[in-house]
């Protein structure tokens, strides 16, 4: 299933892998126009549909049950010619689904020029939502209600609040968020002090129970994102309870000093605060790394990815890049694109786009947010995870050797379904792993085990031989494995 969309990603990435630093226009150029109809979702009738791909998931109605992959900093100044529109366009074809800080959207390329005579840049103003609803549908996206906008890069003047803590904010939200198609939550804070975590609790609630137009609840996120230490996600599921839907925090691994595993201990402590909560709707929103300030350094291709699959394979449903783009603070001095919009990383840029396709094709036929991981081993770096025991999980230590790999298991939230997820994720983004046996436990009971193929979309019979399997994963390279259960 290609639409014009489709076709313009492929011109797109031909000329990004031709030029490392692409002039702004000249990159608008290669991506060439959208056809301005919301095709995205509507496969070609003259294909017969066979299931959600690489090839196809970006013509996928989004959903709030998916994964959500987006950034933070996001816009770059429009003086460049890149305008608003242009630049979620480009994150379209980068795979992205999610625009968490959509308040800082600048204008330009937004509004036709009868509009102009009446919608500002004004974000307590329902029309101006009204247009952010309308471009995130077009390019099917989820995102955050925020009235705060002067957060990340913010290029242009606009109406805001200076704090979401209070009651004009909130009648706002409740007045517009019912009337948006493709909201799914709002940001209300970063990074707020412990000492505040009453106050930010009550009005987290107050956000989180906004209704539709219906009187029902809509079940909207209240993101209020923490410093990346325990202490501070424990005691606001404490403070604030589940019904704001998500526990985030940010946390980065790669310093100029070394890389900081304890990312994926505190996403562990993560987990476990998420299975005890008793609201299927909650999930852990962390911050993928893609850019370089003081004290860090730009991660590549490789890191970025393990970043992102040993966190999901910890049970991560929400990944905000931090950054794309470049931003003018705390020194920082490396993204995938510059503030100007100019591509500095065409081989992240590509990279990470058929990444994103495979993720989100996954989460397409597996259904992700329906599971929860409830167990999860390291096999050699000790870094605060459980270590695979001798036996008793499915998968057997012996014979593992020194292989480097992170193993949790997805089982579903509700009973109904009895098939469950091994993922194996190799925890080397320096080295793959090569034909590496692994033994199935003499407790396991299934009936068969089939792998996904994360090129094809598809489940493959994984072949078992003396009750064993035989796998290679690439660097940072992740296995997906169903356990059909006996009948």
């Amino acid at each position: 299933i290609i639409n014009i969309r489709e076709k313009s990603m492929k011109k797109f990435l031909s000329l990004i892998l031709a030029t490392c630093l692409l002039a702004t226009t000249a990159f608008m150029a290669s991506c060439g126009s959208s056809d301005n109809s919301s095709d995205s979702g509507k496969p070609d009738p003259d294909v017969e549909f066979d299931g959600w791909t690489p090839d196809n998931i970006l013509q996928r109605p989004v959903e709030k049950d998916d994964i959500r992959i987006g950034t933070y900093v996001a816009f770059a100044d429009t003086a460049t010619q890149l305008s608003g529109k242009d630049q979620v366009e480009r994150y379209y074809y980068a795979g992205l689904n999610f625009m968490p800080m959509i308040c800082t959207l600048p204008k330009s390329g937004i509004l036709d020029d009868n509009e102009k005579t009446y919608i500002s840049r004004d974000l307590t103003d329902s029309k101006w939502w009204g247009k952010i609803d309308e471009l995130m549908r077009e390019y099917n996206m989820t995102y955050y209600f925020s009235e705060l906008s002067g957060l990340a890069n913010d290029h242009e003047s606009s109406g805001r609040r200076e704090s979401m803590i209070n009651d004009n904010a909130v009648a706002d939200a409740r007045s517009i968020i019912p009337n948006l198609k493709n909201c799914v939550g709002v940001k209300i804070v970063d990074e707020p002090a412990m000492a505040s975590f009453d106050t930010y609790a009550l009005w987290a609630r107050r956000y989180a129970n906004i209704k539709d137009n219906g009187g029902k609840g809509m079940g909207l996120d209240a993101l209020v994102n923490h410093i990346g230490v325990y202490d501070c996600l424990s005691t606001w599921i404490a403070k604030a309870g589940e019904s704001v839907n998500v526990i985030s925090y940010d946390a980065y691994p790669f310093f100029t000093s070394g890389t900081n595993y304890a990312t994926l201990t505190l996403m562990d402590q993560a987990r476990k605060l998420l299975n005890g909560c008793q609201n299927e709707n909650m999930r852990v929103a962390i911050y993928p790394q893609a850019c370089a300030w003081a004290g860090t350094r730009m991660p590549n291709l490789n890191e970025i990815i393990w970043h992102f699959n040993t966190n999901l394979a910890l049970g991560a449903t929400q990944f905000t890049y931090f950054n794309y783009m470049m931003y003018p603070n705390e020194g920082c001095y490396d993204a995938i694109f510059a503030m100007d919009g100019t591509v500095l990383h065409p081989e992240l840029l590509e990279g990470l786009t058929e990444y994103h396709k495979e993720i989100r094709a996954l989460d397409a036929n597996v259904r992700l947010t329906d599971y929860k991981v409830t167990e999860s081993y390291m096999t050699s770096s000790d870094i605060g995870i459980k270590m695979l025991p001798a036996t008793g999980f499915i998968i057997n230590k012996e014979g593992l050797g020194s292989a480097d790999l992170l193993i949790t298991k997805f089982e579903p939230k509700k009973a109904g379904s009895t098939d469950t997820y091994i993922n194996i994720v190799n925890n080397s983004f320096a080295k793959g792993l090569e034909n590496q046996e692994f033994l199935l436990d003499e407790t396991a009971e299934y009936d068969h085990l089939e792998i996904y193929n994360y090129k094809t979309g598809k489940f493959e019979p994984l072949d078992v031989i003396n009750e064993s399997f035989v796998l290679s994963l690439d660097v940072s390279g992740s296995a997906f494995i169903k356990v059909v259960a006996a009948a």
